[in-house]
């Protein structure tokens, strides 16, 4: 996160494409692993409420990047002023939507195919 981050506000050049790669791989692996032991934890209780918590599980990943991207903008930015905070956590807030999105839809696509392979129908 640091290095995206970095890149994007402080006009850093970011030369690793196939860092970010493997990094996203692992990204995906993890949220989809996450994912599927929630979810089958809730699905041993007898629960059958296991979508939105499959959902739930994936998108909870924005949380840590919004979270993160607090912390980068108070102690590693030296931005201040109105405009520069607004701008910088609107755009915080938008990439934490779409980066929760993604893993939310990885991780109920991961389910629905966990789900249609190894539960008995």
């Amino acid at each position: 996160m640091y290095f995206i981050l970095t890149s994007f506000w402080a006009y850093k050049i970011y030369y690793v494409y196939g860092f970010l790669l493997l990094v996203f791989v692992i990204l995906c692996v993890v949220v989809s692993c996450v994912t599927v032991v929630c979810t089958y934890f809730l699905l041993n209780a007898e629960d059958y409420r296991w979508p939105w918590t499959s959902y739930l599980a994936g998108a909870s990943t924005a949380a840590y990047v919004y979270l993160y991207a607090v912390y980068y903008f108070f102690f590693k930015t030296r931005m201040f002023g109105l405009f520069q905070t607004s701008l910088y956590f609107g755009y915080m807030a938008l990439f934490s939507l779409g980066i929760g999105l993604l893993c939310a839809k990885l991780g109920f696509g991961m389910m629905v195919y966990f789900g249609d392979n190894t539960l008995p129908i």
